[in-house]
């Protein structure tokens, strides 16, 4: 009857420890300007994060830092030390937004995101 007890709290005792255990991590590093941001979108802020082929990093998101007027997207590419390799902004005069990025089979990369502009019939 005790073993039976017993091997329930060990489990729990075991789930717990493996809980606190901290997160791997290899770096850290912040990718951004310092213009607070529009009126819909505040700063700058990344949306998505995806390991490369090559074992480096893309980083897909929107910018009011770098430039001209409202969001740009912003893509980010690194190297697996998160070294900057390049930098993209796409935009125009709307705010342009994007939330998602995956590298294609040929190395390029597609984004899904959204311009605010909006269109309207003739009249």
């Amino acid at each position: 009857m005790k073993m039976h007890a017993v091997f329930p709290i060990l489990l729990f005792i075991s789930g717990a420890i493996t809980i606190k255990t901290p997160p791997d991590t290899l770096w850290t590093k912040i990718f951004g300007g310092d213009n607070p941001g529009g009126c819909n979108y505040s700063g700058d802020a990344g949306r998505s994060v995806q390991q490369t082929i090559d074992g480096g990093f893309i980083v897909a998101g929107w910018t009011h830092s770098f430039g001209a007027v409202g969001a740009d997207m912003r893509l980010i590419r690194t190297n697996e030390l998160g070294d900057t390799l390049w930098t993209c902004l796409i935009g125009d005069s709307a705010d342009n937004v994007a939330y998602s990025v995956q590298e294609t089979r040929d190395q390029g990369f597609i984004i899904i995101g959204f311009n605010s502009q909006e269109s309207y019939g003739g009249g």
